[in-house]
């Protein structure tokens, strides 16, 4: 009899793992604004890719074409790309979320000699960091409060 309360114990247990796992990730699908915001944090304000590395920084040559708003070795934040800053967006597939843009001019980015070896989207460890603290541990906290009230 004490091996099988054990082993509904374990079952329980990873139903309730399962179910924490599913209802946090519904959650973000709900809710993918969460996820672009810091992507957006990322590109358009810190100028990193998902690793951390800097997007680039603009040569005298831009500087001078751009007449000083944009000056030399300030680093990209590719605010001027409006179509692929308007264009991000969060897919899911098979319990993964993806993150790219439905720029016209997305492939031509990806190409370009200045982002080889850049990861342009996902989140960097701090990224997901903050959003586990900021979004993910409130969620967390309310949803095993309303299941398992003491």
């Amino acid at each position: 009899m004490e091996v099988l309360a054990k082993e509904i114990r374990k079952r329980l247990q990873q139903n309730q793992r399962l179910s924490l796992r599913r209802a946090v990730f519904d959650y973000l699908k709900k809710n993918p604004n969460i996820i672009l915001f810091y992507q957006r944090q990322q590109l358009f304000r810190k100028s990193i890719d998902a690793k951390g590395e800097a997007l680039g920084f603009y040569s005298r040559g831009t500087e001078s074409i751009s007449k000083g708003k944009k000056g030399f070795n300030d680093p990209y934040t590719m605010v001027d790309s409006g179509s692929f800053q308007r264009g991000l967006f969060v897919d899911v597939k098979a319990n993964r979320f993806i993150i790219s843009s439905k720029s016209p001019h997305l492939e031509d980015i990806l190409n370009n000699e200045v982002f080889k070896g850049l990861e342009l989207f996902g989140l960097t460890k701090d990224s997901q960091r903050r959003l586990m603290n900021t979004h993910l541990i409130p969620f967390i906290r309310t949803w095993i409060k309303e299941r398992y009230t003491i």
